[in-house]
């Protein structure tokens, strides 16, 4: 408290409800969570709470991709799963073959409650694609990687 005001701390504030902290230079602004017109990054907003297999490879930054280097992806690896919580609408990201990684082809599957609602093939050779997967608001999403080392890659990943 001072002078008669009771101020907190934004950032306590912040991590008590598992939400970023962001200022915004240009207009003098502070926001917990969500940004107004900023894209919504699936790591940000609902990261895994649970991962197995080799899909703990995690983010990385600078991934390339057909001579095209993102700055940042999830780099996912073999046999592997990530569990995500949240009532969404729609997953949306680019997945395509690492160009720093071995030739395999792969397969990526997503299952919302427990019910497989994706099924991607991947081939080694392939540009990198741009899926959109309607989540329905789904409760639980699991994706699964049946991949060959971690030679895939998913970049620009949003949840809205």
């Amino acid at each position: 408290v001072y002078n008669g005001t009771t101020y907190v701390s934004l950032r306590a504030v912040s991590q008590y409800l598992g939400k970023t902290v962001k200022w915004d230079g240009s207009t003098q602004s502070v926001y917990i969570g969500e940004v107004p017109g900023e894209k919504a990054s699936l790591w940000d907003v609902c990261p895994p709470y649970q991962t197995g297999g080799s899909y703990d490879h995690g983010f990385f930054e600078n991934v390339p991709i057909v001579g095209h280097t993102y700055r940042e992806g999830y780099v996912v690896g073999s046999n592997g799963f990530a569990w995500f919580n949240g009532k969404y609408n729609t997953l949306t990201f680019d997945i395509g073959h690492r160009d720093d990684a071995g030739i395999y082809d792969a397969e990526l599957k997503v299952y919302l409650d427990d019910i497989l609602a994706y099924t991607l093939s991947l081939k080694s050779d392939m540009l990198p694609k741009h899926v959109t997967i309607p989540l329905h608001g789904a409760l639980q999403m699991k994706i699964v990687t049946d991949f060959h080392g971690d030679h895939y890659a998913i970049v620009n990943a949003e949840i809205k």
